[in-house]
């Protein structure tokens, strides 16, 4: 007794488990369609309310800052309206679409950045200019901006505020690796479909033994009440010639 007992609690254990990661994997699928939805052309982020992600594709933010990050690496950002863009500070961290040197490439690229305000322009008849730089030029000699590095642009970025899309809020270290993975065909099949298909297998399983299960206990009462009808329809035909012998 105290085995069945305990083997009905491991599978009852486990079937809310197995339910538990079935709707945490439906929410991130849901979350994740929803948040790529949006991305349109390359300028977009995707995002949930205003909470956006993005994977590092390049070592420009690599350096000793404590909230500096590498290729690789998950971040964390949220979207900006025009309050809070003319709330910009040196030192925030924006995400920006434009044209940009490649450290890398050699070469001009169009893309989405993200790299550390370092200086704000501030003119009366214009709106308000932002200098950025990546943390990995900034720690160079001669190419920090202040100190040598304004005289070349391929160190820095300028852009009007308006154009900052997103802000930093903080990143996952390798993190970004795993997602590039599951946006790719490989990965979103084993890691994000795999898993769903697998789920509703066990779900549609104990689905069809409930419904056995059900079916079986609805003809067993439906067995039982015939048998009892055919039993008291014997009694009473006993009891009825019982009577009938009586009065003779």
């Amino acid at each position: 007794m105290e085995n069945k007992l305990t083997k009905e609690r491991v599978l009852r254990i486990s079937k809310i488990t197995l339910n538990v990661f079935f709707y945490v994997v439906i929410v991130l699928i849901l979350m994740f369609a929803i948040a790529n939805m949006k991305v349109k052309t390359t300028a977009d982020i995707p995002n949930i309310f205003g909470r956006g992600f993005l994977s590092v594709q390049s070592d420009s933010m690599k350096g000793s800052q404590e909230d500096s990050f590498d290729k690789g690496d998950l971040i964390f950002v949220n979207m900006l309206n025009d309050k809070e863009r003319a709330e910009l500070k040196v030192g925030d961290i924006v995400t920006f679409y434009g044209s940009f040197y490649n450290e890398e490439t050699g070469r001009r690229d169009n893309f989405l950045n993200t790299h550390r305000i370092v200086k704000i322009l501030n003119n009366d008849d214009s709106e308000m200019v932002l200098i950025t730089q990546g943390d990995k030029v900034a720690e160079m000699a001669g190419r920090k901006y202040g100190e040598g590095g304004e005289n070349d642009d391929k160190n820095y970025e300028s852009l009007f505020a308006s154009e900052a899309i997103a802000v930093y809020t903080g990143s996952w270290s390798g993190a970004g690796k795993t997602l590039d993975y599951l946006r790719s065909p490989a990965g979103f099949g084993i890691f994000i479909v795999l898993p769903a298909v697998l789920i509703l297998i066990v779900e549609a399983y104990f689905l069809i033994k409930n419904v056995l299960r059900m079916n079986k206990e609805k003809l067993d009462k439906e067995y039982q009440e015939k048998d009892e009808e055919m039993r008291r329809r014997i009694m009473e035909e006993l009891k009825q010639q019982q009577e009938e012998k009586t009065e003779e």
